[in-house]
């Protein structure tokens, strides 16, 4: 009877310790990508500044309205994510967004996703507007921006339309089935 107490011992403490690195390896990807995503907000913020310094007339134009703002928001807010994570004293991110952000803010954090996706689709027409017609104002850093963009664009439209087909095929399978 002892021996089966210390194998279930023994089990609970092998899963605690993967919980525990599985919980750090998440924790310092959370970490990185939030500095990645902050550096990246800060190129978008400094081209555009760069910009909006050019003397070109054709730098100016509706496409970057609130694109800036937009990713000033998003530092602010992310920053303050990662501040109240700190200051929960949760060891794990995905227990502290678990039981401290999404139960009273899902809503909100899929409304500022489906923004972030509308804004960088604006960002990126800005940045190919700016690449077609105004070559004076087209520099390096947003060159790499366009192409982050792109790319991000691309990542989102595969991921849409494999959702699509996935339903798709859901709702064969489902008439089939009948």
């Amino acid at each position: 009877m002892k021996k089966s107490s210390n194998k279930s011992f023994n089990l609970d403490l092998i899963e605690t310790k993967s919980n525990i690195i599985s919980c750090t390896t998440m924790n310092y990807f959370s970490y990185f990508s939030y500095i990645i995503f902050i550096l990246i907000a800060l190129l978008v913020i400094y081209s555009i500044n760069e910009v909006e310094k050019s003397t070109c007339d054709c730098v100016i134009t509706s496409r970057k309205t609130y694109i800036k703002e937009w990713f000033i928001f998003l530092i602010v807010y992310q920053t303050t994510l990662l501040i109240l994570f700190f200051l929960s004293g949760e060891k794990c991110r995905d227990v502290f967004t678990e039981n401290y952000i999404f139960p009273y803010l899902s809503f909100v954090i899929i409304i500022i996703f489906i923004i972030h996706i509308i804004m960088c689709f604006r960002a990126f027409l800005y940045l190919n507007e700016l690449r077609v017609t105004c070559k004076c104002a087209y520099n390096l850093s947003q060159k790499i921006l366009f192409w982050y963009f792109l790319i991000i664009i691309g990542l989102f439209a595969s991921i849409i339309f494999l959702l699509i087909f996935i339903i798709i095929t859901f709702i064969i399978f489902l008439i089939k089935r009948k």
